[in-house]
């Protein structure tokens, strides 16, 4: 499973955690540790929107909850805007 979210994570660079999991056909809940290890690795890291949710429950779990894959240790940039911020 870990090197399924690698070749995902990889090829999207920049993905929220409900894609992981559908990817892999499991829960966020399930696939939230294993993207977990590759941060502790180094090569993923959460990405903070500053975007509140308004709390309307459209928004299923981990939709907002977003990974970036990060190219060779470095940071990887990121076309969703300038106010996304690292975690």
């Amino acid at each position: 499973m870990l090197s399924r979210i690698r070749e995902f994570m990889k090829s999207r660079q920049v993905a929220p955690l409900s894609d992981i999991a559908l990817h892999l056909g499991v829960t966020p809940d399930v696939a939230r540790p294993m993207v977990e290890t590759w941060m502790r690795k180094g090569r993923v890291e959460r990405v903070v929107t500053g975007q509140a949710c308004s709390g309307c429950d459209r928004c299923g779990a981990g939709a907002l909850e977003i990974y970036r894959w990060r190219n060779d240790g470095s940071r990887a940039p990121c076309d969703a805007g300038s106010d996304i911020r690292r975690h």
